[in-house]
């Protein structure tokens, strides 16, 4: 490049190399998985390297991820210029379906989400893949900015300052934080705008040169083919296209033969582009055979995995039914709301900013639409350009549309959807709306998209540097811990501790800076085995008469990686903090312990594990006020933290420290030695201020935390069941009892965490019928992604879903079976319930009955004809109504007499069912002498039990026979039957209106001669 040429561009080297350092920086800074859909990008590009082929079967669909149906160009691209190992570690801790990983996910709404656990791991393997798709990005991004460059130059035309408008033009876009961001992670939307781009630049170039040369239409339609081969958003590039040759026609009124021609070229280019990979799909995927021509062919396109609501929406569409369908969901929002977010994320794509930067923005884009106004007059240039720029960039906005218009949800479109694909014609709009407000003269126009640009670098450099949460400090590929660490050999069955560092101690072990206030201690860990309880390390500082002087305690990197989440082959860093302040000068012992909930975990053979010995030459005085210490550094004011973090209080003197909660409670400290107090919040505490209290002094900690619930929620119907002594079932709910076939039966299962739980348990429930065929039910984890190595202990889990019912389900009464497992393998082992303090052959509790369908049964009536009739209701609402009863004797005679030799009265009651119960309620009838005592009496649910109270379905009769056993020594008198129900699991009875007793008085039944 000749030093003019360098001149001219120097203004595009500059933006590139700005643009290019930032995106870096956002590369490295922003946690892998934290783009969107980034981790299916790189299980698409993972696939494609490990295999070489596109992913059509089922199983390679699974491997490959759930973007492994849509257009491969991006991820092929990152495939094949990728020239690592991808058997060999580190591998990317991908989180979903890997319960164990879920452990180190702070925020457990995440957890149904694609992420990756951020390791500080080598850029090789996996790792490494997943960094090239990053750099990929940026690059593309970049060449992306070079032909918004030429754009902008060719449409300045001969200008003196053609390269400085064409800066300006490309600064307006470069700095956008949403730009930045997206081109920063592993994505397709840059590539995509990529190929716009060309197409923008090769449509602008025919535009202006009358259509030549012919071949840049076969040019124009191979950019937009390969934009659809990169996301299918591109589908509605085509229009685009066709729009330009029409326009072309109009202009120059081309002859037919020059139309076709020229359609000819842009539909090969597409071809090419496109269409090896439309073939391919249809070839390999079509359901012409079961589906039809038209379904048959949309089939593998717009249905492929039904992960996409949008492409359902159309599937049902264009096929007039025949397939897709989208599925209704809640959280749906209105225009203004969709409005919103589309236009916040167009700027940034953390779209949750500061209401005065959101009004400032609103401000901005209305200076540009007025600009467009103001140099509409100005302008030759804009009154060319503006009518097809604004054309072109509502083309990409259609798809957003009609996403928000099928399932109303505000991830239904995004900035960068518009923002990529129109980036070219963005950057002429944004620069010449603002550049209307400016003198016309020389390059004053131009200043807008500078100014522009340079506000957008700001905002962008901030973001940039912004504080996410560092890697976890871990290794999964050698080395797993750094070369100037001390080696050891510590044995703690599942963890090996391998070395250990203290940077503040000299090769004479003594310690430490005069400015240094604690003593820092880097432990090394190996993961040998899976650990079954999450640890706490405990380190303290031993003086020679044996006594502890300083203490911390605290979970790996601070609760972010507790050991349960830790995998064999896992290399761990873990720090720890001891406080100086107040310790006498002298020799002391550094000790480890591992705390589990059995007690201290000490290496083989050993009392105390002393890890060295270092000598103390001048530690800092104690300070004479509380002192609330985290990462080895005393806090200013309130302090926040968060479940599973350690915290350390230094004391000035000898008096009581005492944690007090927010629900006033007294909270223990972990670990006391000499004035440092060792705390690790407990995520069974609530959110709220603590209360540090000691002598005249108080200081306060904020517990951001929503707690886990250790009291139970009302329940239905209580039980206690003990599965294997892990967990038990405290009840369940079960809000409909009668369900149809081929519906889904709602049930809430409340339990509760014995201890900290192991292992991953799979909970199964089976709808069986009387005669033990299953007709519904799954396998599932608690809430679908709760694992039970999630809860700690007493942690009340309260678990809702519904459970699917056959089609061809048989009417009658189910019963549903609940339990849990441990998968083994392909086997399954499971968990026996603890009965009478033993471990039986029961592995499951029964729920029910439930009523599937309509039945007949010999309890059941279409009418009733009853001997002594009655209408009184019962209920709050009128749930049932007493249609009357039978009576009789000993002999089935109807009576209302008993002689003295009948053991029993034998009762028929007729229920009728107006309203469904939400229980199953018990009959109750007794006998009562004049003195209104109770002198026999019989429970039984009705029917025997057959037909519980809350699967009556309006409109039933129900017959209920009771046979009241009447005491040998009854004396002979006239005695008044009474009846009625009650709930057996709290003896309210229900509800008699009109009656305080809540019961009703049959008849008198005269006993004896």
């Amino acid at each position: 490049m000749t030093p003019s040429l360098l001149k001219s561009y120097a203004g595009l080297i500059l933006v590139l190399l700005l643009f290019v350092t930032l995106a870096f920086i956002t590369s490295l800074r922003t946690p892998l998985a934290a783009g969107p859909d980034e981790t299916a990008h790189f299980m698409f590009a993972r696939f494609l390297a490990q295999h070489g082929y596109l992913p059509f079967s089922p199983e390679d669909r699974t491997a490959a991820g759930y973007k492994s149906d849509q257009p491969p160009l991006n991820s092929a691209l990152v495939a094949a210029l990728y020239g690592g190992n991808l058997d060999a570690p580190p591998y990317a801790k991908l989180t979903h379906n890997v319960p164990r990983r879920h452990i180190a996910i702070m925020d457990l709404a995440e957890i149904p989400n694609w992420l990756v656990l951020n390791t500080e791991d080598p850029w090789r393997g996996e790792i490494g893949l997943w960094r090239l798709g990053r750099l990929i990005s940026i690059i593309v991004s970049a060449l992306t900015l070079v032909v918004v460059y030429h754009t902008g130059l060719f449409l300045v035309g001969d200008q003196p300052w053609r390269h400085l408008a064409a800066t300006a033009t490309v600064s307006a876009v470069a700095f956008i934080p949403t730009f930045v961001f997206i081109s920063s992670v592993f994505s397709y939307e840059n590539l995509l705008g990529l190929c716009l781009s060309l197409f923008l630049l090769t449509a602008v170039y025919l535009v202006e040169r009358n259509d030549r040369p012919r071949w840049l239409y076969l040019l124009a339609g191979l950019w937009i083919g390969l934009a659809i081969v990169t996301k299918l958003s591109a589908l509605t590039a085509p229009l685009l296209l066709l729009g330009l040759i029409i326009f072309l026609w109009r202009r120059a009124g081309w002859s037919w033969r020059t139309v076709t021609e020229r359609l000819a070229l842009a539909a090969l280019g597409l071809l090419l582009g496109a269409g090896w990979w439309f073939v391919t799909v249809e070839l390999a995927l079509n359901r012409v055979d079961d589906l039809g021509w038209l379904a048959g062919l949309l089939h593998p396109i717009l249905i492929a995995d039904g992960s996409d609501q949008t492409s359902l929406g159309v599937a049902e569409l264009l096929s007039g039914g025949q397939i897709g369908a989208v599925v209704k969901t809640g959280g749906r929002i209105f225009w203004y709301e969709w409005l919103e977010r589309f236009f916040r994320s167009f700027w940034q794509y953390q779209w949750h900013f500061p209401a005065l930067l959101y009004y400032s923005l609103l401000l901005l884009t209305g200076l540009i639409i007025a600009g467009w106004v103001r140099g509409w007059r100005r302008s030759a240039l804009l009154r060319r350009w503006l009518p097809l720029l604004l054309l072109y960039s509502a083309t990409f906005l259609l798809l957003p549309l009609v996403r928000f218009i099928f399932i109303q949800q505000t991830h239904a479109g995004l900035g960068q959807h518009l923002l990529f694909p129109a980036v070219g014609a963005f950057a002429l709009l944004l620069t010449w709306g603002l550049g209307a407000w400016l003198p016309t003269s020389k390059a004053w126009p131009w200043l807008g998209g500078f100014a522009l640009g340079l506000a957008m670098f700001v905002w962008s450099g901030l973001q940039a540097v912004q504080l996410y949460e560092p890697p976890l400090p871990v290794r999964t590929a050698p080395p797993l811990q750094p070369a100037h660490a001390e080696a050891a050999n510590l044995d703690f069955g599942p963890l090996l501790l391998t070395g250990f560092s203290l940077p503040q101690v000299n090769k004479d072990s003594t310690c430490c800076a005069a400015a240094a206030s604690a003593l820092t201690a880097q432990l090394f860990w190996h993961s040998q085995e899976i650990a079954p309880e999450n640890y706490i390390m405990e380190l303290r500082l031993i003086d020679t008469d044996g006594q502890a002087q300083s203490v911390w305690t605290g979970h790996p990197a601070d609760g972010r990686y507790l050991t349960k989440a830790w995998e064999p082959g896992d290399g761990v860093r873990v720090e720890g903090w001891l406080p100086l302040s107040g310790l006498l000068p002298g020799r002391y012992a550094l000790a480890l312990r591992l705390l589990g909930a059995g007690g201290p975990l000490l290496p083989d053979g050993q009392a105390d594990a002393i890890l060295t010995e270092i000598e103390l030459a001048q530690p800092p005085p104690l300070p004479d006020t509380v002192r609330i210490w985290q990462s080895g550094q005393p806090v200013e004011g309130r302090i926040s933290l968060n479940p599973w973090q350690a915290v350390q209080i230094t004391v000035p003197s000898t008096c009581d420290l005492q944690l007090i909660g927010p629900d006033e409670t007294i909270v223990a400290p972990l670990a006391q030695a000499g004035s440092t107090w060792a705390l690790v919040i407990d995520p069974r505490w609530s959110r709220g201020e603590y209360t540090v209290r000691h002598c005249e002094n108080e200081a306060t900690l904020w517990v951001d935390n929503d707690g886990r619930p250790t009291t139970p929620p009302p329940i239905q119907t209580s039980l206690e069941a003990n599965f294997a002594n892990q967990l038990q079932l405290l009840g369940y709910n079960l809000p409909q009892r009668q369900i149809a076939p081929d519906q889904r039966m709602p049930v809430t299962l409340t339990w509760q965490a014995l201890h900290s739980i192991p292992a991953d348990l799979l909970m199964f429930t089976r709808l069986r019928d009387a005669e033990g065929q299953v007709w519904g039910g799954y396998d599932r984890r608690p809430r679908e992604f709760y694992s039970t190595l999630l809860w700690v202990a007493d942690e009340v889990v309260a678990d809702s879903f519904s459970i699917p019912v056959e089609a061809d389900a048989p009417p009658g009464l189910y019963y549903l079976d609940v339990g849990f497992y441990l998968p083994m393998g392909e086997a399954a082992v499971s968990l026996p319930l603890v009965q009478q303090g033993e471990m039986s052959d029961v592995s499951n509790v029964t729920i029910g009955p439930i009523k599937i369908g309509s039945f007949a049964a010999p309890f059941l009536r279409e009418t009733a004809t009853p001997q002594t009739p009655m209408d009184q209701p019962f209920g709050d609402d009128s749930n049932i109504t007493l249609l009357g009863f039978d009576l009789s004797d000993a002999v089935g005679q109807s009576s209302t007499n008993a002689t003295s030799e009948a053991h029993h009265v034998a009762l028929t009651l007729y229920w009728r069912s107006d309203a469904p119960l939400d229980r199953d309620y018990t009959t109750f009838v007794h006998l009562r002498n004049a003195g209104g005592e109770t002198v026999a009496q019989h429970d039984q649910p009705p029917a025997g039990g057959a037909y519980p109270t809350g699967v009556w379905s309006p409109g039933e009769i129900i017959v209920d026979e009771v046979r009241l056993p009447l005491p040998d020594s009854l004396p002979p008198a006239d005695y008044r039957l009474v009846a009625g129900l009650y709930d057996p699991s709290t003896g309210q009875r229900l509800p008699v209106p009109g009656q305080s007793a809540n019961e009703v008085m049959l008849t008198s039944v005269q006993i004896g001669p």
